[in-house]
């Protein structure tokens, strides 16, 4: 996750729903966050189990691993001969900058695989990724809009 213009102190959450309309903690399984600023490795404070903070400037970079396989409509599964992702159960967002466009880029998707999804597509790129992979692109007008763009590949 890349966000771009940060003064001084950036607050990050992950969603506690989704079209269930029950609370539910995405957030169990999200691990090893990472933040960076400007390229260098800083630290990021776990708030609660749904916030992250991060004080610095610039273009913070944030990493973080998380595993699902969980089959159904209202559920994400991440495998190596499927992926059905739901962002609102993957992806962390800024609560006050959550109106901006928002790009999601998916890397080293396999050539033969094929990515639906409601968001705008915006690039496909197979070049320097890899003669078996390739890389896709889409964008939001807002986090909303992807939280609610499931994506197929």
């Amino acid at each position: 996750m890349e966000i771009p213009d940060v003064h001084g102190e950036l607050t990050l959450q992950m969603p506690a729903w989704n079209a269930l309309y029950q609370i539910r903690d995405f957030s169990s399984h999200v691990q090893q966050v990472e933040a960076f600023a400007d390229g260098q490795k800083i630290a990021i404070e776990k708030l609660d189990k749904l916030t992250w903070q991060v004080k610095a400037s610039g273009t913070i970079t944030v990493k973080y691993a998380t595993f699902w396989d969980d089959v159904g409509p209202f559920n994400s599964q991440l495998n190596a001969e499927h992926a059905f992702i739901n962002p609102a159960m993957i992806l962390l967002y800024v609560p006050d900058r959550r109106g901006e466009t928002c790009l999601i880029g998916l890397t080293e998707v396999p050539q033969e695989w094929k990515v639906a999804t409601a968001a705008v597509p915006f690039t496909t790129y197979a070049g320097n990724v890899g003669a078996t992979s390739s890389f896709q692109s889409f964008e939001a007008k807002s986090f909303d809009t992807l939280a609610d763009s499931p994506i197929e590949v």
